[in-house]
């Protein structure tokens, strides 16, 4: 018959064998707090990725840097680290171009240039009535509805405060998946988006 002392020992074993998970747990809990708030000195790319949770992909250190002239591809056939740089509201990629999925769709750009710019942007087919464009939150074309194109945007200097550019794609009346757009989307779909390249405006 066990006796007061033998259940403290085991007790005691128990307790001293879980040490080492309430460490690791206290340690867990104490990293996210450090970085929820006290705002820890990290690259741009990691805290979007990590703690703002605003892109999909990781897109490495530096990764959203962009040299004028080069063309981001959306297509899987094309992807590289160039590509890495959707925000949210994006579908799986497709062979050769990326569905926007939902309402709004970003892109993001890490440009040095302050100065005028033209972006380029490839569009195959769309599944919504019409979709805008903006700049760093301010409209810079409305009511588009170009497919099957190459067409080009200006984006004003004086909307080029930082160094971070955040395209995004605003859609009109998205038509739920169907048919040969099905496999792997849960969403709204609007813009087939093939590349997106910036230049520096010739206006």
């Amino acid at each position: 018959m066990e006796t007061n002392q033998d259940c403290f020992d085991k007790s005691k074993k128990v307790f001293l064998k879980l040490i080492p998970i309430y460490v690791i747990c206290a340690l867990i809990l104490f990293s996210y707090f450090f970085i929820l708030f006290l705002k820890p000195n990290v690259c741009l790319e990691y805290k979007m990725y990590y703690i703002d949770d605003t892109l999909s992909d990781w897109p490495g250190y530096g990764g959203l840097s962009y040299n004028l002239g080069d063309t981001v591809f959306f297509g899987e056939n094309k992807a590289d680290k160039l590509s890495k740089r959707r925000g949210d509201g994006w579908a799986p990629r497709e062979e050769t171009f990326c569905f926007t999925d939902g309402k709004e769709a970003t892109v993001y750009f890490v440009i040095e240039n302050k100065t005028p710019l033209d972006v380029t942007i490839a569009v195959k087919e769309i599944a919504c009535s019409s979709y805008s464009v903006y700049a760093n939150g301010t409209l810079i074309a409305d009511g588009l509805t170009h497919q099957n194109t190459s067409f080009t945007l200006n984006i004003p200097g004086e909307l080029l405060t930082n160094e971070l550019l955040e395209l995004t794609f605003k859609l009109e009346a998205p038509t739920r998946p169907s048919g040969e757009y099905k496999l792997g989307r849960t969403g709204l779909l609007g813009v087939q988006v093939e590349s997106i390249k910036i230049t520096e405006s010739i206006q």
